[in-house]
């Protein structure tokens, strides 16, 4: 399928996401930027999501619905960008809310900072079956901050809700392929370590969904790996590498000290 061209590719993959993807692709599809496409990528789901997929795409033509045949998240990332050509390329994950301005004011904010790679915005959070109350969110100018140095202390942006230049993403070689979660932070570090800039927008723009037990899902494996690329921020991009150093083995140990608490919570649930 060849796509129109547009100012900006929204990129969303999903796996079995039939619970929350219809008030995603629905807060898309308010979207006030005209020109822009959502490249949906189904990556396997054994449920209903392809069909509420679908029904988007037959109703929007903005909407463009692709089966990732190699499965994997990189993997469905890799695959949804290239199925796009625009200049911008952002992200929304298949159980979170965009505010209806979001790709309007990223668009502005990209254009008015040439220098700035990649941004995300700040967020809400919202609970299972809630949805996004945006009335009290007032039009603010856009500020954004540089954040590319603070990657040692944390990851600094929001994947979901992120704004990137395409061809930045393609001068680092797009998502790492070798890897089994952080596929956003280690692409922040790759990008910042290329000589790119990273930048927090102030203006509340994303719903972040958050499930019970979702903290709880991650294991040691998954703090060695945040570990593992603090590290190489902390190397190649800190300006504060003694003070990163002590931010990154705290939050390891901490991680590690509460772990058997999250299991035993885990198990109390059932989850």
């Amino acid at each position: 399928m060849t796509l129109p061209p547009a100012s900006i590719d929204l990129l969303c993959t999903f796996f079995n996401a039939a619970a929350t993807l219809e008030p995603t692709l629905a807060s898309l599809s308010s979207q006030t930027l005209a020109d822009a496409r959502f490249i949906l990528v189904d990556d396997g789901s054994t449920d209903d999501s392809a069909a509420i997929a679908q029904a988007f795409c037959s109703n929007d033509s903005r909407f463009a619905l692709f089966t990732n045949a190699d499965r994997g998240r990189g993997k469905a990332l890799n695959f949804a960008l290239a199925q796009g050509c625009a200049p911008l390329v952002a992200i929304l994950d298949a159980d979170d809310l965009a505010h209806p301005t979001w790709l309007e004011t990223a668009c502005a904010a990209m254009d008015d900072r040439p220098d700035v790679a990649a941004i995300s915005f700040e967020r809400l959070m919202i609970g299972p079956g809630e949805t996004a109350d945006w009335t009290h969110i007032q039009p603010q100018a856009t500020v954004l901050t540089d954040v590319t140095r603070r990657l040692g202390r944390k990851n600094q942006l929001s994947h979901s809700g992120s704004c990137i230049r395409r061809d930045a993403m393609q001068a680092v070689g797009n998502y790492a392929l070798n890897r089994r979660s952080h596929f956003d932070y280690d692409l922040w570090v790759r990008l910042g370590a290329a000589g790119f800039r990273l930048a927090r927008c102030a203006p509340v723009r994303i719903a972040k969904r958050y499930h019970l037990g979702q903290k709880f899902a991650w294991s040691p494996g998954y703090f060695l790996s945040t570990f593992e690329v603090q590290r190489r921020a902390i190397r190649f991009l800190s300006d504060r590498p003694a003070t990163d150093w002590l931010f990154a083995l705290r939050d390891l140990a901490r991680n590690f000290a509460k772990y058997p608490l999250q299991q035993w919570a885990v198990r109390r649930r059932g989850n």
